[in-house]
């Protein structure tokens, strides 16, 4: 009679648990199911034995990484498959540390489902030949007949060396097949002619050290006979071989495991340098709130067309592209949700480009239409996208040549085949004329860390992807070899034509009241105070969030209360935004509290409403849009 596996799935979501249940139960599984982990041990413990377990990472009562941590202390216990939430590696290291067999990451389209299977699969047949290498070494006790039965089925390599000469006596099917030596030509060599030549110097004292050891394990590279390095785990005991000292040896194939742990190695070191990258990014802000605010009030005191003003604009639009590249840092370091504006597509697509390739041998040529929509987006993500694309274009074309960009307008119909949402889209193409992708790296153009480049980090593209998704957009990639490649970017629109506005840049409107600003920098607290002052604004200033209530209170209290409140997310070491704010709805459930950040793509800052702020003002900010922000704030209007 067939086994049936028995899998046992700790989920606590009821829509996700269904689809798992469905989906494993289809392939042939029997599966059962519970909400928690205090559940799911207490069903072991009265149950018959389980073949796998699927651990949600993040459960009420008992948590994944309990379970596995409870099961450690058993014997023999089911292998478990941890389910963490995207973005996870980190957690997805310490299962595997603790003892889970493998791990996979949800995403948000549920393509983890589709691979479920295949891991399941896996982790299966590993724990088959873990059981299948315990009944060898017991079958080799009882008896040598059964044992070269054994030998020659197993499907790890195996062979037997004389423990002096290091000659091979015996090898197994599965080595001849992995190694590519016949079994005749293995049975000429010795261990050292599969050693890569590096390893030669300590070969000798490195398997005379084994001596009468009862079992050793270790892990090597071995050398195949196509000089293919694969990285190898081996367990080995002294076995009887006629008259002679000899050693039988276990081989596991590891390579595949060694590149997921460097992998997530290097995770774990983007992980380091993006909160490195972060809290330079919101320094900067910082710095550049100063220099671009007091550009602002600069141009104030200049006439419009005169040589200073004339430097002052230059400055300022020197700094918006600082500003871009810090905006690049904080995506690159935290991913965020995005902090989505009306933007003209066809005027940004071409001042990104056309700055992404200066001093390139590549030129650009646009063909985008008059009519192109606006689009709800993140500015520097946006921009981080193009510009991605752009250079991915320009690299497939070493010797230079035209990165032709267009951009048109597209209603999807439901019936469109693509995987978006019914409704206007805008859809750009970037074209190049280089060496083409071939068919087969298609469909790994988007994955992390795959690139054909010898410099690349192969995160461009996964990180374009990654933007374009959370922006409910998608991307496309078509390409001939030869005839270079095509990238489609679908980005949701709102219908309608930008419309530039009549009024001169940096023009602010005056406008009156109170409103105290809370920011731990004294130089943004001093050109904020100085841009509101000259806008007609009476100022109050507090560093921390401490001091912001003590003075909201009391200005309650004297009957002169603040029309708005400035308020930083981030005060190191002190009370941020975030936890002020609720103190002040407490205080005053009316409170006007505009939330401003360094940190452009801290979830609050997208989502700011949730978290009790009336409005925005992403650092750095000019006079103009902090004036614009504050009286919608003050008149009512969320934008």
């Amino acid at each position: 009679m067939t086994h049936v596996s028995r899998i046992l799935i700790m989920e606590d979501d009821p829509g996700l648990t269904h689809l798992l249940q469905k989906r494993l139960q289809r392939q042939g599984y029997s599966v059962e199911v519970v909400a928690n982990g205090e559940e799911g041990l207490s069903l072991m413990a009265r149950s018959a034995p389980f073949d796998i377990l699927i651990v949600d990472y993040n459960m009420p009562f008992l948590g994944g990484l309990d379970v596995i941590r409870a099961l450690a202390s058993a014997e023999l216990p089911p292998p478990a498959v941890m389910i963490t939430g995207e973005g996870n590696e980190e957690i997805a290291v310490e299962a595997i540390k603790l003892g889970a067999a493998d791990y996979i990451v949800k995403d948000v389209e549920l393509k983890f489902l589709e691979l479920l299977p295949s891991v399941i699969s896996q982790v299966l047949y590993r724990q088959q030949l873990i059981k299948e290498r315990l009944q060898l070494q017991e079958t080799i006790r009882e008896s040598e007949e059964r044992y070269r039965q054994l030998f020659e089925s197993n499907p790890h390599p195996m062979w037997v060396f004389d423990c002096e000469t290091f000659a091979f006596l015996a090898v197994n099917d599965a080595a001849v097949k992995h190694y590519g030596y016949s079994r005749e030509e293995f049975l000429a060599m010795t261990l050292k002619d599969i050693r890569p030549s590096e390893d030669a110097s300590r070969f000798g004292d490195t398997v005379s050290a084994l001596g009468d050891s009862p079992e050793n394990s270790g892990v090597w590279k071995h050398r195949r006979k196509d000089g293919t390095i694969i990285d190898v785990e081996i367990v080995s005991h002294p076995i009887p071989f006629g008259q002679r000292q000899a050693r039988f040896v276990l081989v596991t194939d590891i390579t595949a495991r060694r590149r997921l742990e460097e992998e997530l190695l290097k995770a774990q070191k983007l992980e380091s340098l993006g909160v490195l990258a972060g809290g330079l990014a919101h320094d900067f802000n910082n710095l550049l709130t100063a220099i671009i605010g007091n550009i602002s009030l600069a141009k104030l005191d200049a006439q419009p067309g005169n040589a200073i003003y004339n430097r002052l604009e230059e400055a300022e639009r020197a700094s918006e592209r600082a500003r871009g590249l810090t905006q690049q840092l904080l995506t690159f370091s935290r991913g965020g949700a995005p902090v989505k504006k009306t933007l003209s597509v066809r005027d940004s697509v071409r001042d990104i480009a056309s700055f992404a390739l200066h001093g390139a041998k590549s030129k650009c040529e646009f063909s985008l239409a008059d009519d192109l929509w606006t689009v709800e987006a993140d500015e520097g993500q946006l921009s981080q996208v193009i510009n991605n694309l752009v250079l991915n274009a320009d690299q497939a074309m070493p010797e230079g040549g035209t990165v032709r960009i267009a951009g048109r307008n597209m209603v999807v119909p439901s019936s469109s085949g693509l995987p978006l949402a019914p409704g206007n889209y805008v859809v750009l193409s970037f074209a190049d004329s280089g060496v083409g992708i071939p068919r087969d790296h298609l469909e790994k153009v988007f994955d992390p860390y795959f690139t054909t480049k010898q410099k690349g980090s192969g995160l461009g593209l996964a990180t374009t992807y990654s933007i374009v998704k959370r922006h409910k957009g998608h991307i496309a990639v078509e390409s001939t070899v030869g005839s270079g490649a095509t990238f489609h970017l679908y980005l949701p629109a709102t219908g309608q034509i930008f419309q530039k506005e009549t009024a001169p840049s940096g023009v602010a409107q005056s406008g009156s009241g109170k409103v105290l600003i809370m920011d731990d920098e004294d130089m943004v607290r001093n050109v904020a105070g100085q841009m509101l002052t000259r806008l007609g604004y009476s100022v109050a200033f507090a560093r921390d969030g401490v001091e912001a209530i003590e003075l909201y209170g009391q200005a309650r209290k004297s009957g002169r209360p603040f029309d708005a409140v400035i308020m930083d997310l981030t005060v190191p070491g002190g009370m941020g935004g975030k936890e002020a704010v609720q103190q002040l709805r407490q205080m005053d459930p009316a409170v006007k509290a505009i939330v401003s950040s360094g940190y452009s793509n801290d979830p609050i800052m997208a989502e700011f409403a949730a978290y009790g702020f009336c409005g925005v003002a992403s650092k750095p900010y000019t006079i103009k849009k902090l004036s614009e922000t504050l009286q919608q704030v003050i008149a009512g209007i969320r934008k």
